[in-house]
């Protein structure tokens, strides 16, 4: 994917998701900036969630089971979606995803990552 990700940018500003049913790949390049008008890192944002379990009413019996365990995830964006911390993609940095988890990244290994981590009911989830 690094490769890849290579000699796209060598065509332009190449910012891409890309998934194989199992990984989510995240490459993050350049993109045009609203304050200087042209296309400079960065090119993508992520921020990583982490959303507790919630306190539902019991199973009422009718066959259905709510899943009550912890989640995490990642939310990879142009911009950042909202007021939260999230961390600019180094220009030619590609970020690879399981289960809602970086694995690694080239640039910036998960330590750099895991300050990213927001609640999320601090977006009303």
């Amino acid at each position: 994917m690094a490769a890849f990700a290579e000699e796209l940018r060598a065509l332009g500003p190449a910012n891409s998701l890309n998934a194989d049913g199992e990984l989510l790949f995240a490459h993050g390049h350049r993109r045009l900036q609203p304050t200087s008008k042209r296309a400079e890192p960065p090119g993508l944002w992520i921020q990583r969630r982490h959303c507790a379990p919630v306190n539902r009413a019991a199973d009422d019996g009718v066959g259905v089971c709510v899943d009550r365990s912890v989640h995490s995830g990642v939310w990879i964006a142009s911009v950042p979606l909202n007021e939260q911390e999230w961390r600019p993609l180094s220009e030619g940095e590609v970020v690879v995803v399981r289960n809602g988890e970086p694995l690694d990244t080239q640039s910036q290994m998960q330590s750099g990552l895991d300050s990213f981590l927001v609640p999320a009911d601090s977006f009303g989830v």
